[in-house]
C-alpha cells in the first residue's frame, strides 16, 4: 500500500497532458471522490462527448505505387455538452474530406491497489449500466487497472472523401438529436455510478468498523474475566486459561 500511495501522489501532482488540459465538469466530483480513497487513482477520463472529425490522407514516404498514405484525424467540433444544429453546420464548412459525426460515452481508467478494490469498482460500474467495464492485470498481477465503459455509441458519415455532403440538414438534425439524447443518458449513468460507488465504499467501511469493534469488545471481555480470577495482568501472556482450552484424547473423552 505504501508503494501505491507514493506512486499515486506522484501521478496526481503531474500536469494534465490531455488535449483539453482539465477534468470534464460532469465528472469532477466523481474523480475527486475516487482519488480521496487510498486504494484508487484515476489515470484518464472523459465524461462523454459529441465530435465532428475528419480523416485526412497524408503521404508518409516512398514514391510511386510504393508511396504510403496515413490518416490524420482533424477535430472540427468537440463538445462535452449537448450540441446545436447550427454549430455542426458551421463546422462542416471547414471540412474538405471524409468526415463523421460521433457520440463517445463516458470512460475512465482507475488503477487499484488490490483485486478486492478492483472488484468493488467493477461492481459499481456494471450495476450502473457501464457493462463494457473490466479489470486488466499487468505482469505478475501487480498493475491492476479497471476500465469503466458504457455500451452507448454512435458514428455516422457526413461527407465523402472530397468533402461533399452525403446527407441533408434534416438528417443531420435527426442524428444530432440521437447523439444529444445519448449524452444525457450517459450523464445519468455517471451519477448512478457515483451513487453506487459511494454506497459500496460506505458499506465496506461500516462492516470493517463493526468487525474491529466486535474484536475489541471480545478482547476487553477476556481481559476482564482474567482479572476477576485474581491473575496478575503483567504475566497474562505467559499463562493459559483452562476455560479457553479443551484437551481431547483419542477416545473422545474430555480432560478437565
Amino acid at each position: 500500500m505504501n508503494d501505491f500511495l507514493k506512486w499515486k501522489s506522484c501521478v496526481l501532482s503531474r500536469i494534465d497532458l490531455s488535449k483539453k488540459g482539465s477534468i470534464d465538469a460532469a465528472i469532477q466530483n466523481l474523480v475527486s471522490f475516487i482519488n480521496e480513497q487510498n486504494g484508487y487513482c484515476t489515470t484518464s477520463s472523459c465524461s462523454g462527448r459529441i465530435v465532428l472529425l475528419s480523416n485526412d490522407a497524408e503521404q508518409s514516404g516512398g514514391s510511386g505505387i510504393n508511396q504510403k498514405k496515413t490518416k490524420k484525424c482533424t477535430w472540427h467540433l468537440v463538445s462535452h455538452e449537448t450540441v446545436e444544429l447550427h454549430d455542426v453546420l458551421k463546422s462542416l464548412h471547414q471540412v474538405k474530406c471524409e468526415s463523421k459525426l460521433k457520440f463517445e460515452g463516458f470512460i475512465m481508467h482507475i488503477k487499484c491497489c488490490g483485486l478486492e478494490e478492483a472488484r468493488l469498482m467493477q461492481n459499481a460500474a456494471i450495476s450502473a449500466g457501464h457493462r463494457n467495464s473490466g479489470i486488466t492485470l499487468g505482469k505478475q498481477g501487480r498493475n491492476i487497472m479497471v476500465a469503466v465503459r458504457g455500451t452507448q455509441c454512435l458514428e455516422v458519415p457526413i461527407t465523402d472523401v472530397h468533402g461533399a455532403r452525403l446527407t441533408s440538414d434534416l438528417y443531420i438534425k435527426c442524428v444530432l438529436d440521437k447523439a444529444n439524447q445519448k449524452l444525457k443518458d450517459n450523464f445519468e449513468r455517471i451519477v448512478l455510478f457515483e451513487t453506487k460507488l459511494r454506497s459500496l465504499i460506505n458499506n465496506l467501511r461500516f462492516s470493517e468498523n463493526k468487525t474491529c469493534k466486535k474484536l475489541s469488545n471480545s478482547s476487553s471481555s477476556k481481559t476482564g474475566n482474567r482479572k476477576h480470577k485474581g491473575e496478575n495482568p503483567g504475566h497474562l501472556q505467559n499463562e493459559i486459561d483452562v476455560d479457553d482450552v479443551q484437551f481431547l484424547f483419542s477416545n473422545g473423552d474430555e480432560y478437565l
